[in-house]
């Protein structure tokens, strides 16, 4: 059922006939809803699958991916998950309909340009994954407070898991450590790392650095 807020000329929300009207980020929207005629066509099936897969990837590091896209989606008057969700639908997916899965070597969980660390080294360290880089080389865009945030996504568990940091170092230690659930450490992972400014209002492109097998 529709709403009428202020007499027919004024604001709805819900649904009225075929229109279906909401708020987002301060914006009324009024979207006509559709009706399905015909069989979908294998262009409309992989866009369904598309979106199907990048929600599931998406879903266990949303807290990550809200502080990661902030800074990118307000300037586009976006949410940082429907932001997220966009890149990935447009670049991180790979293979042929029906078989269409994430490329983890394309991921991105942030977005931004503070810049990032120099790895030295990632390896993985009893139930915990040891990185370490060059804390404050040719650092021209950057701060020695800056923090280091770390997750690791394990592809192969079901459902899809994944566990993070987001505060796991400073830019000036040069080397963290991030404590595995031991129901974890032994699936193949894949790791990322995002530099985050003190304050939160700044951030680095995320880093991909690599697969490990335990």
């Amino acid at each position: 059922m529709g709403i009428l807020r202020n007499g027919l000329l004024g604001g709805v929300t819900g649904k009225v006939g075929n229109l279906v009207a909401y708020r987002v980020l301060g914006k009324e929207v009024v979207r006509l809803k559709g009706q399905i005629k015909t069989p979908a066509t294998e262009k409309q099936l992989m866009n369904q699958q598309d979106m199907a897969v990048v929600i599931t990837f998406l879903k266990p590091i949303s807290g990550f991916i809200k502080l990661g896209f902030a800074a990118a989606a307000q300037q586009q008057q976006m949410y940082p998950h429907n932001k997220a969700l966009s890149y990935h639908k447009k670049y991180a997916l790979m293979g042929e309909y029906p078989n269409r899965k994430i490329d983890f070597s394309k991921v991105r969980l942030s977005e931004g340009n503070l810049q990032g660390i120099d790895i030295e080294d990632i390896q993985l360290q009893g139930n915990g994954l040891q990185i370490s880089w060059r804390p404050m080389e040719n650092v021209n865009n950057g701060n020695r407070n800056d923090r280091v945030m770390v997750l690791a996504y394990f592809p192969e568990t079901e459902p899809m898991q994944a566990h993070y940091c987001l505060n796991a170092a400073k830019r000036s230690e040069g080397q963290c450590l991030l404590p595995l659930p031991s129901g974890l450490s032994g699936f193949l992972m894949e790791v990322y790392v995002t530099v985050m400014a003190e304050d939160l209002k700044k951030v680095s492109d995320s880093q991909y650095l690599g697969r490990l097998n335990p």
